[in-house]
């Protein structure tokens, strides 16, 4: 899967606009959950949604870094980026330094859900 075209893929018809047109928010529930981990559930026959729909490769990051990367170029300045990463997928934690690291945004926000685990990653554009 080239997950370059897929994140333009999922940006563009998402947002179904020319990049001219900027917008306030990109909200994504992006696919993450680690190959091996939908390798085994298939494995129980435990796996009941397709695998496009929740496999996020090797490190269930393949499409949420290219969103991080490419979500800028539609956000107006200040926009925020929003992803939702269920706790149970264990990739949450390692979203803020990829956010960092592309340079495009402020410093991200974990949310926590009430339980107190992380679930959502807030970002504004810089």
């Amino acid at each position: 899967m080239n997950t370059e075209i897929y994140a333009d893929a999922i940006i563009s018809v998402v947002l179904d606009t020319p990049r001219t047109q900027l917008r306030d928010v990109i909200a994504s529930d992006p696919p993450c959950s680690k190959s091996a981990a939908i390798d085994a559930l298939e494995q129980d026959g435990k796996g009941f949604m397709p695998r496009v729909a929740c496999d996020g490769g090797p490190d269930g990051l393949q499409l949420v870094k290219p969103i991080i990367n490419k979500a800028p170029q539609y956000l107006k300045r200040n926009g925020l980026l929003s992803l939702c990463l269920p706790p149970w997928q264990h990739v949450i934690e390692n979203v803020p330094s990829h956010v960092r690291a592309s340079g495009a945004y402020t410093n991200p926000v974990v949310l926590k859900d009430g339980h107190e685990q992380a679930c959502a990653v807030f970002a504004h554009a810089r």
